[in-house]
Order: structure tokens, then sequence, then C-alpha cells
């Protein structure tokens, strides 16, 4: 008897995925290529995180604290 797979993750607060199969291999199947699409997701998040907060883009010592 097969069973149904449902794979849902939510990306962002607009952004979800929803992935169904009867199978593992299936849902590996339809994930693959998603690495491309993780560096995309990545790199807008990024560039938004670096407008909305321009102070901290850039910065190699932002949250490190220095001890003297």
């Amino acid at each position: 008897m097969p069973a149904n797979i449902i794979l849902k993750m939510q990306i962002g607060p607009m952004v979800s995925l929803q992935i169904e199969g009867h199978t593992c291999r299936e849902i590996s199947e339809a994930l693959e290529g998603y690495e491309r699409l993780n560096h995309q997701v990545e790199h807008m998040c990024s560039t938004l995180a670096e407008a909305a907060y321009p102070e901290t883009a850039g910065s190699s010592d932002t949250g490190k604290g220095t001890a003297e």
C-alpha cells in the first residue's frame, strides 16, 4: 500500500514550498536542482538585509565584542 508523503517548508513570511510524492525517491527527484534555488534565495535575502541594514553591510566585526 503506497503512502502519500507531503513535505512542506516555510521559506519566508510570504514564500513556502510543498512537494508531494508516494516514495522517498519521488521526493528526492523533485528536490534535485534546489541547490541552485537555495543559493539564489540566500543571495536575495542577503541583498535585502544589506538594503534594510546598511550600517552592518560589509562589516566583519558585526556581533563581535572586544575584550580588553
